[in-house]
């Protein structure tokens, strides 16, 4: 089957897919007190501690920066939590995998899913910083779908490989979170792009996550897009990592199926 085919047939899944997402969420805030509402409290803990760090220490002055860093934390979230649950999401249902037929590849969708959920809650709070910050909204407001979408894709697509890969090397899920904080630096979460210096910088605009993150900021705190060049190369990027992904788990997928 080929993967324009295995597409649409994941269209009629769409009531097994909620059911899993609604388990994931359930699953990941089991038995907390606070349950839910973590998924609002991390980034805004994740910018206070940055906040501290670089305004109070290092004194970095960029204008509104808790929103600033608030909206890099979000953009960069949903790709570190979606992995970091992703890379895992076939070894831990192994035991439905088994038993049940059904398309293998729902079970990292319904990862990235229920993390873009859990980033649409956390606007909540950012919408907040920008009206307590009087900052104004400008029409890149309406890219903001687009982007999202672009980034699922990417994400998804990153996690339909290291999901079947870490079946057959347990390492990649360790492997998975020493390549996130390599990758967070190399990304403008906690700084502007415009601070890379010149002689790196078209090197450095060709990682994905540093046009998404900027791009974030283009919709929600009105600051400049990225150049046009390095758009375009990120949307090649993410569809060609989305379908090479999708193309690689179902050639793969008997494979792994021996060894899950």
């Amino acid at each position: 089957m080929n993967v324009f085919s295995r597409i649409k047939m994941l269209i009629k899944y769409n009531d097994l897919l909620r059911i899993i997402v609604t388990a994931n969420l359930k699953e990941k805030y089991l038995g907390s007190v606070l349950g839910y509402f973590w998924s609002l409290l991390e980034p805004l803990l994740s910018m206070l501690i940055y906040l501290f760090v670089f305004s109070v220490i290092v004194k970095f002055k960029v204008e509104n920066y808790s929103v600033f860093l608030l909206t890099g934390i979000l953009s960069w979230n949903f790709l570190q939590i979606s992995t970091t649950t992703g890379v895992t999401s076939l070894t831990r249902n192994f035991n439905l995998i088994r038993k049940v037929k059904m398309p293998r590849e729902l079970f990292p969708l319904a990862d990235v899913i229920a993390r873009m959920i859990e980033l649409l809650l956390s606007l909540i709070f950012l919408l907040l910083f920008i009206m307590y910050y009087q900052v104004s909204f400008t029409a890149n407001i309406f890219l903001f779908p687009l982007i999202l979408f672009f980034q699922f894709l990417f994400i998804y697509g990153v996690c339909l490989f290291i999901s079947h890969l870490n079946v057959l090397f347990t390492d990649v899920q360790r492997l998975q979170g020493v390549i996130m904080r390599l990758w967070f630096y190399l990304t403008p979460v906690i700084y502007p792009y415009s601070k890379v210096p010149a002689k790196i910088y078209h090197y450095y605009m060709l990682n994905p996550m540093a046009v998404f993150v900027s791009l974030y900021r283009t919709v929600f705190l009105g600051t400049p897009p990225p150049e046009m060049q390095y758009m375009i190369f990120t949307g090649v990027v993410t569809l060609l990592i989305y379908f090479s992904g999708m193309a690689f788990f179902l050639r793969n997928e008997r494979i792994m199926l021996k060894f899950i």
